[in-house]
């Protein structure tokens, strides 16, 4: 009996040494981790035309009124047009005032403190085992950095979605103070502060205002019943000054209120069209693995389950604030993955509190750290060979972009309507804009554009005819500039192009062709 009760008494201690190893070895291969991905080059082609939008900015002293990047644009400015064109502008211009201060270095540098702080956000609102917290943490920036470009301004949306949490979390659950007291003068500034910084940096702040509502009246339906947990009168008087203040303070921006929705109810490119599945953030996580074989999804799959799971052993007493949230951005991230580190960050917590619990919390621990290191072992460990890059400093790939294509345009002084892959719009309208207007590019502003674009680049006939011909007369094209192929096959236009007497190919390199009008 003594031999048990010694065993089971150094059972804990033996955790909690385990505990105090596994801890900062998870924090390191996270900042390694992190190292990795973030000497990725600059894959994402939208982050060139909020750059240059930055500098357009800065240099004309005022919001862009109509696009000076495309000559395809509406002729009306509609409200989703407006919005694309002057939502970003405060992250436009940091991006841009960093670039010009230390070049690709500073991005570099950018992206390292923008992963840090969403990081620390998921962190600071971890629950249960530490250990498992840091583990699912880990998971967490191994799926996020996989797949999601650390400098788009959509980052900040995800920092910021983490800080309001934390935020409204604590006014739930503080002890019940006046509103009249200093915190409760206090509190509704940090959250008002916080939203009209992210009301001008991204768009997403639509989900801070939509979080805001929630918590409002979720914890309001809340006294309904005891059973129901609800907050202490004083604390929910102060969640509602906060809320409030929110939103009232999210409409501090170039679109107030009307903008925002109407674009949001008008998208550019409907969600569920065929066209959404060349753009991978669009796709659901199903369409993911089954179209694009994207095998990291597998960890949006069982993060799901893990929250149901988690959710529902909480029945007994649940919080039906957490679980709405939940609910509600699981939804939403299983329809389309762009959406998915918004459901995690919520999910982690309630995730990590129950693989914590006594029951089964060895097990948890196990599974927590095993799929970690897994997930390193078969996608960061793949990234290592950007260490070069620390050599190089060759940030923006000539094989992934039209560098050379594009100093070929500026030396040669090419002039008049181009045609553009859509991929390289972006990267177009930093190099050559705004002199030279692209066709398309990723802000997708003109949506019939959007599929003309598609038509020419797979050398579509109609009546015997390629679409191409007929679309180039519309608009014009004096010259174009696409990839000789993609994922290894051949673009159908270029094959087009070079077997029309009345175009030639006047520059070729890496990747990219241009054709010119006789």
């Amino acid at each position: 009996m003594s031999r048990t009760n010694d065993a089971t008494s150094r059972s804990p201690g033996r955790q909690a040494g385990l505990g105090r190893l596994l801890l900062p070895a998870l924090g390191l291969v996270l900042a390694v981790v992190s190292l990795l991905y973030m000497l990725r080059p600059i894959w994402d082609s939208d982050f060139f035309w909020h750059l240059k939008t930055g500098e357009w900015i800065l240099e004309h002293r005022r919001l862009p009124a109509a696009d000076p990047f495309s000559y395809t644009a509406p002729a009306e400015v509609t409200p989703a047009v407006r919005f694309t064109l002057t939502t970003y502008w405060l992250s436009q211009l940091l991006f841009h005032a960093l670039h010009a201060a230390g070049g690709w270095t500073a991005i570099a540098l950018m992206r390292f403190l923008f992963a840090g702080a969403l990081f620390a956000v998921v962190w600071s609102r971890r629950r249960g085992d530490p250990v498992v917290s840091m583990a699912l943490l880990l998971v967490f920036a191994v799926a996020f950095l996989e797949t999601n470009p650390v400098e788009r301004p959509q980052t900040l949306s995800f920092i910021c979605f983490g800080l309001l949490l934390r935020l409204l979390d604590g006014l739930r659950r503080s002890p019940g103070e006046s509103p009249l007291s200093a915190r409760g003068y206090r509190d509704p500034l940090l959250v008002a502060l916080l939203m009209v910084f992210w009301a001008n940096v991204h768009g997403g702040h639509a989900l801070g205002q939509a979080t805001l509502i929630v918590y409002l009246v979720v914890e309001g339906v809340k006294f309904a019943h005891c059973s129901l947990g609800p907050a202490g009168r004083g604390a929910y008087r102060r969640l509602l000054a906060a809320g409030v203040a929110g939103l009232l303070a999210s409409l501090l921006n170039p679109n107030t209120y009307h903008g925002l929705w109407l674009a949001l109810a008008t998208p550019t490119i409907a969600p569920g069209s065929h066209g959404l599945l060349t753009i991978s953030e669009y796709l659901s996580v199903l369409e993911a693995l089954r179209i694009n074989h994207s095998y990291i999804r597998v960890v949006d799959l069982a993060m799901m389950a893990l929250a149901a799971a988690a959710v529902v052993s909480t029945l007994r007493r649940p919080d039906l604030t957490e679980a709405v949230l939940a609910a509600g951005t699981g939804y939403f991230a299983f329809r389309h993955t762009r959406y998915f580190p918004v459901f995690m960050i919520v999910a982690l917590p309630l995730v990590g509190e129950f693989l914590s619990r006594h029951p089964w919390r060895a097990w948890g621990r196990a599974l927590a750290v095993s799929s970690a290191l897994l997930l390193v072992g078969l996608f960061a460990w793949n990234e290592r060979q950007g260490l070069r890059r620390l050599r190089s400093g060759e940030w923006v790939i000539p094989s992934r972009y039209p560098v050379k294509a594009a100093d070929f345009i500026v030396a040669r002084n090419l002039r008049g309507n181009m045609y553009n892959y859509y991929t390289w719009g972006g990267y177009l309208i930093w190099r050559l804009g705004p002199e030279r207007k692209v066709f398309l590019d990723g802000r997708n502003l003109n949506p019939e554009v959007f599929w003309e674009g598609s038509m020419i680049d797979n050398a579509f006939a109609l009546g015997g005819r390629p679409q191409w011909e007929s679309l180039f007369e519309k608009y014009d094209v004096s010259y174009a500039v696409v990839p000789l192929e993609l994922k290894g096959k051949p673009v159908p236009l270029v094959g087009g192009l070079s077997r029309d007497p009345r175009w030639a190919a006047v520059f070729i390199g890496d990747n990219a062709v241009v054709f010119s009008r006789k």
